[in-house]
């Protein structure tokens, strides 16, 4: 069903080339902290979101891309993650 799903919607459409490979400016030394805070009234639950460049799949050594999504995945696994579980089941912080 599926397949015939595709081939019905899809099945026109012509192969292209793939593209470039897309160059990624690298991260300038950091010389300080950087923040930023939005706020918003319509917003009833804050959230703190911290975000790190880390090695790709394509541009890591194999199996370091694959070892931190394994790592993010067992701290923070949604409900079943250890650090769910230690800051909202254990210690009702949140």
């Amino acid at each position: 069903l599926d397949e015939a799903l595709a081939k019905k919607h899809y099945g026109a459409l012509k192969n292209t080339a793939t593209p470039e490979q897309r160059a990624r400016t690298p991260e300038p030394t950091p010389i300080a902290s950087r923040r930023v805070t939005l706020v918003d009234k319509r917003v009833a639950s804050p959230y703190v979101i911290r975000n790190y460049l880390g090695p790709s799949y394509k541009t890591a050594d194999k199996g370091q891309a694959e070892a931190l999504d394994i790592l993010a995945q067992i701290l923070d696994g949604g409900t079943s993650g250890r650090m769910y579980r230690q800051l909202v089941v254990k210690e009702n912080l949140i």
